[in-house]
């Protein structure tokens, strides 16, 4: 009976049970599920930042883009080109003064005027226009150039 009961307890494992693979496969679900809620989140919560950040330098660029016109009294244009992903301050067709690049899987969108840019006078007056742009998720985003005042405004 001794016997028995040695090459029961001393009996050697080859393989599995059931049980321990259901239970390693479990844990390892749990891993990855927690890891692709992580990454998601991280993707969401960088599209915001990126968002505020293209709207308030977007405003910026706008703005500083006026007070360089009046400081200099000149006539300056911003140029969008969507090919480049970027907006272009000129002082003349030929000297450009600024750039604003946006960030990468952000695209413009077209810019409804007659020649696809913004003329800004010498007092820091500037056409009315919408500025659009599609952020990672392609959701579209409008900031706003009011008619008369030349107050930049973001549009949710």
């Amino acid at each position: 009976m001794e016997n028995n009961l040695d090459t029961i307890l001393n009996k050697n494992k080859k393989g599995y049970t059931l049980i321990e693979i259901i239970c390693a496969a479990a844990i390892v679900l749990i891993l990855s599920s927690v890891v692709v809620m992580s990454i998601k989140s991280y993707k969401d919560i960088r599209n915001e930042i990126e968002i505020k950040y293209v709207n308030n330098e977007m405003i910026n660029f706008i703005n500083n883009s006026r007070n360089y016109c009046i400081d200099k009294n000149v006539v300056g244009k911003l140029y969008f080109d969507r090919e480049l992903n970027c907006v272009m301050f000129y002082k003349d067709s030929q000297t450009t003064i600024d750039r604003f690049v946006l960030p990468e899987d952000f695209k413009l969108q077209p810019l409804i005027t007659s020649d696809g840019s913004i003329t800004i006078d010498n007092k820091g007056s500037i056409n009315a226009c919408s500025i659009l742009y599609k952020d990672n998720r392609e959701k579209t985003h409008i900031i706003t150039v009011c008619v008369g005042t030349g107050n930049v405004q973001i549009k949710e």
